[in-house]
This record gives structure tokens, C-alpha cells and sequence, in this order.
């Protein structure tokens, strides 16, 4: 018997600080079936399967795997720390600007303006994640939820999108450290319409590609 089921079971209902009792409740059996799928002695169904993969918002083949808890907190560590790294990068650029080595009007409004929008843009998205609230999703309709994993995926796309396009345009603004300063706002503001370009686009090919 695979007992990943059982251990993927025990991880996810610890992750989320819950009793055996409470998880029983959710899914409308006994406490003593979920101790029985933790220890290994039984499985649960393709349909309980299927429900717990619902409530954890895990899909099932990582329940199966055993992959959930740590496969999750990986994807969030990684977004975390794009949009972190996106943050620093700015810092850099902003304390450079009060050096005087870079007009720090542009800064602020052209890399300083796009990660901001980006950190927002991440912590909602992360934000909907958590509390199942898909609305956000171009043409998500309530029924789609029986697919909740996928659901998920997209948001988790679109939120890595955000964070690494911000990381992508603080990267690619050190050439204007080398243009003339009477340029420098005006090539700057180029960056962030590109930057939102950029954004508008990958999250719109992310939508239609999750259709």
C-alpha cells in the first residue's frame, strides 16, 4: 500500500494547524478513517481524493507523491524572493540617485513606479491564492472551481510573471546610468511603459493559456 497518501495527508493537515477531528468534519468521515489513511492501513478514494486535493489546493498527483507541503513552500519561497530581490535591486538604484549618479526623479518614477505596482500586484495575487478568491482570473466563472489546482497554477504564474518582470527591468536599467542626464527621465519613462507592456502582455498570454 502507498503510504505517501498517508504522509501527504499528515503534512498538509499539520501545515494548516488542523485536528484530525476538524479534517474528519470537512470531509465527512470519521476521525479514525483519517488516522487510518495517516498511518497507511487504508487509502483514500479517487472522489476523497479528489476533495482533499480541493481543501489543500494541492493537485493530486503531488498528494500521491508526497510532493505537497515542500513543493508549496518552494513556489511560494521562490515568488517570495523575486519580488524581494525586484525591492533590493531598487534600493540600489534609489540610493545611487541621492549619490548623484543617476537622476533620482527618474528612478522613482520609472523602476521605483514598477515595482511597486509589482509587489501589489504579487501580494494580491498570493493574496487570492490563500483565501480562494479567483475573481481576478479573466473569465472565471464560479463552476470553474472544480478545478482548483489549476486555478491556482495560473494565479502562482502570474504572480512569478509580476515579480520577475520588476527584476527583468531593474536589471536592464543600468545602461541609463550612462546616458546624458538631460535624458535620463525621459528614456526612463520609456522603460516603464515597456516594463508595463511587458507586464499587460505576459499576463494576458498567461490567461488565454490557462483557458
Amino acid at each position: 500500500m502507498n503510504n505517501n497518501i498517508g504522509k501527504s495527508i499528515r503534512s498538509l493537515r499539520n501545515s494548516k494547524n488542523m485536528s484530525q477531528e476538524v479534517l474528519a468534519e470537512k470531509l465527512n468521515v470519521t476521525r479514525q478513517a483519517v488516522s487510518s489513511w495517516e498511518n497507511g492501513k487504508t487509502e483514500p478514494d479517487a472522489n476523497m481524493l479528489l476533495q482533499i486535493s480541493m481543501l489543500f489546493q494541492m493537485d493530486v498527483d503531488s498528494i500521491l507523491k508526497n510532493e505537497t507541503f515542500v513543493k508549496e513552500q518552494s513556489k511560494i519561497s521562490k515568488g517570495l524572493i523575486v519580488i524581494l530581490s525586484s525591492v533590493a535591486l531598487f534600493i540600489i538604484h534609489f540610493i545611487l540617485g541621492i549619490c548623484g549618479l543617476i537622476n533620482i526623479i527618474a528612478v522613482i518614477f520609472s523602476i521605483g513606479l514598477m515595482t511597486f505596482i509589482s509587489l501589489i500586484m504579487y501580494v494580491a495575487f498570493e493574496s487570492s491564492i490563500k483565501n480562494k478568491d479567483f475573481s481576478m482570473i479573466a473569465g472565471y466563472r464560479k463552476s470553474d472551481e472544480n478545478n482548483l489546482p489549476l486555478l491556482i497554477k495560473q494565479l502562482r504564474t502570474m504572480s512569478f510573471i509580476t515579480s520577475f518582470n520588476a527584476v527583468f527591468l531593474n536589471i536592464l536599467y543600468v545602461p541609463v546610468y550612462f546616458v546624458n542626464a538631460e535624458k535620463q527621465l525621459f528614456i526612463s519613462i520609456i522603460y516603464f511603459a515597456v516594463g508595463i507592456i511587458g507586464l499587460v502582455t505576459t499576463i494576458l498570454v498567461v490567461n488565454h493559456k490557462y483557458k
